[in-house]
């Protein structure tokens, strides 16, 4: 992490100072427009209301600021697979079809996070029901450069700089080109209780257990793998075909997959 403190130091020169302020924000990053929040007049829950709160980075207003932001892809490995339906299914003791309500970044110890309101449309597996409203805690989103130094005390690469200059330059940092979240998108989120933001819920391997949805029910899941300029690069065995059939499927198909396998473990 000092090496990337260290980049940024030697190349401070020629990063433009962006202005932030406030505590909350629904904007979701270039190449997607601003939503407005969605008021619980707008989606009225008919089940429990188990959102969290936390400390929300505003960055309303500046969006061309933000596209301009130091961009860092993050490698993750996983302890376990959830590559296929199986591995879901049994990694993942919440599984859940939702619809976004609202989304924010926030940052705890160096590392931006998305929190995504959603409400429970669906759902397959676990304790949750139709109509509970939850908080999804997402890896990846905006940060500054002084919440990197503040992680990593590493001011000395900074001495040149005030600590309001540093509050001034936005750091992007992802798992995935995935857009992010904003209210109104569908997603099934195979997911278990968030072990930093209390109350939350997370997906249990981040991108291999979020699939969006579209208009037409089709489901999508984007794995670095299958990205242009990927760095994962699986070999193709007889699991990894069924993961990459699984990257691209329907609703329909999943859940009666999902039925399928829930009778088998009983």
């Amino acid at each position: 992490m000092k090496v990337f403190l260290r980049t940024i130091a030697a190349g401070i020169a020629a990063v433009s100072v962006f202005i932030i302020s406030g505590c909350s924000s629904n904007f979701l990053g270039k190449g997607n427009s601003i939503s407005p929040t969605v008021s619980s007049a707008d989606v009225a829950p008919t089940g429990r209301d188990l959102t969290i709160r936390v400390k929300e980075l505003d960055i309303t207003g500046h969006e061309d600021q933000i596209s301009n932001a130091q961009k860092v892809m993050v490698s993750q490995s996983f302890a376990t697979s959830c590559a296929t339906l199986k591995d879901l299914y049994r990694n993942c003791p919440e599984i859940v079809r939702c619809t976004v309500t609202k989304s924010a970044f926030t940052v705890h110890e160096g590392t931006p996070y998305t929190k995504i309101d959603v409400k429970v449309t669906d759902s397959l597996k676990g304790d949750l029901s139709a109509g509970d409203m939850i908080t999804v805690m997402q890896m990846g989103g905006y940060m500054t450069l002084q919440d990197e130094v503040d992680a990593f005390h590493d001011e000395a690469h900074f001495k040149q700089m005030t600590k309001e200059e540093r509050q001034k330059i936005f750091i992007e940092k992802k798992t995935s080109s995935d857009n992010y979240p904003k209210a109104g998108d569908s997603y099934v989120y195979y997911l278990a209780k968030d072990n930093i933001f209390p109350g939350a819920y997370t997906p249990v391997n981040d991108y291999e257990c979020r699939f969006k949805i579209d208009g037409n029910g089709n489901c999508t899941r984007n794995m670095p793998g299958n990205e242009p300029n990927g760095t994962v690069k699986a070999a193709v065995t007889a699991e990894t075909a069924k993961a990459q059939s699984l990257d691209h499927c329907t609703y329909g198909s999943m859940k009666e997959q999902l039925a399928a396998i829930a009778l088998q473990n009983k």
